[in-house]
């Protein structure tokens, strides 16, 4: 082989390395779970969903917010409406799924836009829902049919934290 092949080859190589490089930067992330430039910490990006054994649309969610960038612990559970009792979240903004991030309760399918400006902003809250499981919502068939409002919990009730 005369210089030139051998130079074609290194620079190949070089360009191999640099490039798997940047593929898994982008796809793969850093060791936080982080995938998409999030600035969460690696608590923060850890998310604890608790499930119906027979549900299906929370496998999707769970997707969703690993495709977000989130690592997801899931927990099957025999009653979710138990887990909404001992999350303090009332009947009428119950869902069929409950998370916990960065020390605050998520019920529903939360699109992540909601989940981030509750991590970013910290309010004194214990958490956010998107009650019942609207159409076109995070993990749910279907188109969107309206906004979704998304609520703020507080121990005296609830108010709107955000529509998308």
């Amino acid at each position: 082989m005369n210089r030139l092949a051998y130079m074609v080859i290194a620079l190949s190589f070089t360009l191999g390395i640099i490039g798997g490089a940047v593929y898994f930067q982008k796809n793969v992330g850093d060791n936080k779970g982080n995938t998409n430039g999030n600035n969460y910490s690696s608590f923060e990006s850890v998310v604890k969903v608790f499930k119906g054994k027979y549900c299906g649309c929370c496998e999707l969610y769970v997707g969703y917010l690993e495709n977000k960038g989130f690592k997801v612990n899931v927990t099957v559970v025999e009653d979710i409406q138990l887990e909404h009792k001992k999350f303090g979240v009332a009947d009428e903004m119950s869902s069929c799924h409950i998370s916990e991030i960065g020390g605050y309760v998520v019920v529903g399918h939360v699109p992540v836009e909601a989940i981030e400006k509750l991590l970013k902003e910290r309010p004194e809250i214990r958490g956010i829902a998107l009650p019942g499981m609207p159409s076109g919502s995070p993990g749910m068939p279907g188109e969107k049919l309206k906004p979704f409002v998304i609520y703020s919990l507080h121990d005296s009730g609830t108010d709107v934290f955000m529509k998308l």
